[in-house]
């Protein structure tokens, strides 16, 4: 979930998450950096959510999303993998009508299968809290 909500709200590609940036900054100081920094003491108070805008600029969150560390040192390559795949299936879908696997879900990988639930449903709920943050609930 983090990995996808992390993306979704231009983590990748936001200057404070770049680690070369945070290291020298210190902001590794305060956001849990296990990659880098296992031995530093852990900040209680450190807790990343995906921070969204409305059209109209407002900020909204999607519940039960965060994590406690710095999400670069959190995101396993394993996660980002199945986010990058999922996007692949998504543009292979829209561009050729194909499936990357076929249509047969049988013969997809269960795990594979799983994360693309997970991810569609994480779509969902941002999309839900866009909705409730831009028309009211």
């Amino acid at each position: 979930m983090v990995a996808f909500h992390f993306g979704r709200t231009g983590g990748w590609g936001n200057q404070g998450y770049d680690c070369k940036s945070c290291k020298t900054q210190g902001l590794y100081q305060s956001r849990n950096c296990s990659k880098y920094f296992p031995d530093q003491p852990h900040n209680p108070t450190y807790k990343w959510e995906p921070s969204y805008q409305t059209s109209k600029g407002e900020f909204y969150f999607v519940p039960d999303v965060s994590c406690t560390e710095c999400p670069i040192s959190f995101i396993t390559p394993a996660s980002l993998e199945l986010i990058q795949l999922d996007v692949r299936q998504r543009l292979a879908k829209e561009s050729t009508g194909a499936s990357l696997y076929g249509s047969d879900l049988s013969r997809w990988s269960s795990r594979i299968v799983d994360a693309f639930v997970v991810i569609e449903g994480e779509r969902n709920r941002a999309e839900v809290a866009r909705q409730e943050a831009e028309y009211g609930s």
